[in-house]
């Protein structure tokens, strides 16, 4: 299991192991192709998550590798386990 697979584009489903992605002023991801089809008609782009609008030049190139992913998912199973294990005192 990887989180890397799990980052998909909201707009074409790739997954982010496939292909580079980008991140909207709103930080969601969104694939580089079809950032570059957003903005070939507009200068603005509108998040297919949260329709906040971010301009051409606030679009981020995001660097991902597996170990960064691997890493955050297992600090999120981390989180998790302990937030269980706490609810569990309660």
């Amino acid at each position: 299991f990887s989180l890397l697979s799990m980052l998909i584009c909201p707009i074409c489903c790739e997954s982010a192991k496939d292909c580079n992605m980008e991140a909207l002023g709103c930080g969601h991801l969104v694939c580089s192709s079809c950032i570059q089809r957003l903005l070939s008609n507009t200068d603005i782009i509108l998040c297919p998550y949260c329709k906040e609008s971010t301009a051409k030049q606030s679009v981020r190139r995001v660097f991902i590798t597996s170990v960064d992913a691997d890493s955050i998912c297992d600090i999120i199973f981390s989180f998790f386990r302990s937030w269980s294990i706490g609810l569990g005192a309660l």
